[in-house]
């Protein structure tokens, strides 16, 4: 098995931006790359790839250049290990990362979005309630007048806001005009069409 200096893995880790492939970059705008990747993102990019990195030194595998069958591999441990999709999706663009970074051609991901695909499908039809995806619930007229009681509509801003918040309930729940807004008790008998 063919390895790769641990400082190149490192870097490409860390850096978490693919460098120039032909070195024509300035230092400037290398940092200038550098700015557009935040810090949280650098950080959990490099510890996917450690945790990674450290899966392949136990099982045998090549990390850098990783295969598809590698990285489907270890995306169905992540799966086994009940990570969320999202955490899996951040484990693979890590890789994508790290692999630009070093210069090496990116392995294939068909078998990976597979992999991905079938958990979050899975996940949405369990019956486990903690690991189906979370959505927050509608706003009511009694939240909606709630908040609108918290504007200062003697300002300007508070005046925007609350016209933003009674545009938006009224576009979402398709009810009567904007004035009827925050006095809608209930749903409206549907009219009959007799002709």
């Amino acid at each position: 098995m063919e390895t790769v200096p641990a400082t190149t893995v490192e870097s490409a880790a860390s850096d978490a931006v693919p460098t120039s492939r032909t070195g024509a970059r300035s230092a400037g705008a290398r940092a200038a790359v550098e700015e557009g990747v935040p810090a949280e993102t650098r950080r959990g990019y490099a510890g996917d790839w450690q945790r990674f990195t450290a899966w392949c030194a136990g099982t045998g595998r090549q990390a850098l250049p990783a295969t598809g069958d590698t990285l489907t591999e270890y995306m169905s441990c992540l799966r086994g290990e009940g990570k969320s999709p999202a955490t899996m999706d951040r484990a693979l663009a890590s890789f994508t990362v790290a692999h630009a970074a070093a210069g090496v051609h990116k392995p294939s991901t068909i078998g990976v979005r597979r992999v991905l695909k079938g958990y979050e499908t899975e996940r949405k039809k369990g019956k486990d309630r903690c690991r189906r995806p979370r959505r927050a619930g509608a706003a009511t007229p009694p939240v909606l007048r709630r908040m609108i009681a918290t504007m200062d509509t003697d300002t300007a801003i508070g005046r925007s806001d609350t016209a933003v918040l009674l545009l938006g309930f009224s576009l979402a729940a398709r009810r009567p005009p904007l004035g009827t807004a925050t006095s809608w008790t209930g749903p409206t008998p549907p009219r009959s069409r007799r002709g």
